[in-house]
């Protein structure tokens, strides 16, 4: 239900802007055009950090695992008993490491355990709905400014 949320904020807050840039009648349609890419790249780029910010510095992932009932799956009792000992803290760095040894497995959990494998195809994502000529802005802004907020933690 969630993803469909999503989906549908990105809708509107798309006719927001298209509202916004068409509402005053004086302009040209040439400086219409900028405002709509520019308020496009401001939602992508917001989009883009929001979802880095979770999936990355939260243990958001660790908790729907286990309330959708994929502990055993994503290993997470393991996970708990190594982070009460003080051998491993970080839930993806544990699933990259759990998972290296498995063919099939080891690609995908790669590209959800690296910063910038996943922000990449985020930014496919979601500039898809905004613009996909704004996805080399997109994919470096929300990197730099991602960046920015994980060294002032």
């Amino acid at each position: 239900m969630r993803p469909f949320l999503c989906l549908s904020v990105i809708y509107y807050e798309q006719q927001i802007v298209c509202k916004m840039a068409t509402e005053d009648k004086t302009s040209s349609s040439q400086n219409q055009r900028p405002v709509v890419v520019f308020f496009s790249l401001i939602f992508s780029i917001s989009w883009t950090i929001f979802i880095l910010f979770l999936w990355f510095k939260t243990d958001f992932l660790l908790f729907y695992a286990e309330t959708f009932g994929l502990s055993s799956a994503l290993r997470i009792p393991k996970f708990k008993q190594l982070q009460d000992e003080n051998i491993v803290d970080n839930f993806l760095f544990f699933l990259w490491t759990e998972f290296q040894g498995h063919k099939v497995w080891r690609f995908p959990f790669k590209l959800l355990t690296c910063v910038y494998c996943f922000a990449f195809w985020l930014s496919l994502a979601i500039t898809f709905f905004y613009d996909l000529r704004l996805l080399a802005l997109n994919y470096l802004l929300s990197i730099l400014i991602f960046n920015q907020i994980k060294t002032n933690d």
